[in-house]
């Protein structure tokens, strides 16, 4: 896990995220080339964060100026990057160990929406990639096409 130090813009989004929702921030991450946040809040608080049709956060959205994105927090690994990619068609993330001992995350998406899961210049891979290491093991995330292989357990 990458250890984070909280700049005075990080604190401002956090307490103005807070402020808007009602809802606790766990972490947040920024993207200032196209104005976006990140905001990784309790899985049982996501409902009250978005609203009825998505009205308070777009609400929020107005109000910060900002693109935002909510994505509950997960103690599993696999379940946190599944959260972050949940507006694409997701099939499944795998994890793989490489050999320098890096773990990866593959999540594995439709064809039809792997250039949005990964995003302009990389930017939804990048910014997942930053959040998930600050919660899990997690050192990269990377988007493939297709469907996730069957393990044994």
């Amino acid at each position: 896990m990458t250890e984070r130090k909280i700049d005075r813009r990080s604190m401002e989004l956090f307490s103005t995220f807070e402020e808007l929702s009602g809802v606790d921030v766990i972490d947040l991450v920024e993207s200032e080339e196209d104005e976006r946040l990140v905001v990784l809040i309790p899985d049982d608080q996501v409902g009250k964060a978005v609203g009825k049709g998505g009205s308070r956060l777009q609400n929020i959205r107005d109000k910060m100026g900002m693109t935002i994105d909510v994505v509950a927090f997960s103690e599993d690994p696999k379940e946190l990057v599944l959260n972050y990619f949940r507006p694409h068609d997701t099939q499944g993330v795998e994890m793989q160990e490489r050999r320098d001992g890096t773990l990866v995350a593959r999540v594995k998406v439709a064809p039809k929406d792997k250039g949005r899961a990964i995003g302009k210049a990389g930017r939804n891979v990048k910014l997942c990639g930053e959040l998930v290491s600050r919660h899990t093991d997690i050192d990269q995330v990377v988007v493939d096409e297709g469907e996730v292989e069957a393990t044994e357990d």
